[in-house]
């Protein structure tokens, strides 16, 4: 992701919140709060895909049971 104040593609730190929201850290100690268009299933089960590509099967089967 890139920063919103200062256009830097290196972001320090991305967690997210329970309300589906990002809240971003750059090198410039901006900090910024970013909205997702998305449900908490469909990004559960987008971490399962991908948790499954990369061969972690267990953490896979326990993304699509949450999701």
């Amino acid at each position: 992701m890139v920063c919103m104040q200062c256009n830097d593609q290196l972001v320090l730190s991305m967690d997210m919140t329970d309300d589906g929201n990002y809240k971003l850290a750059c090198l410039a100690n901006h900090n910024v709060m970013v909205a997702s268009l998305h449900h908490k299933c469909e990004i559960l089960y987008e971490l399962g895909v991908t948790a499954l590509l990369d061969g972690y099967s267990r953490e896979a089967v326990v993304n699509f049971a949450a999701a």
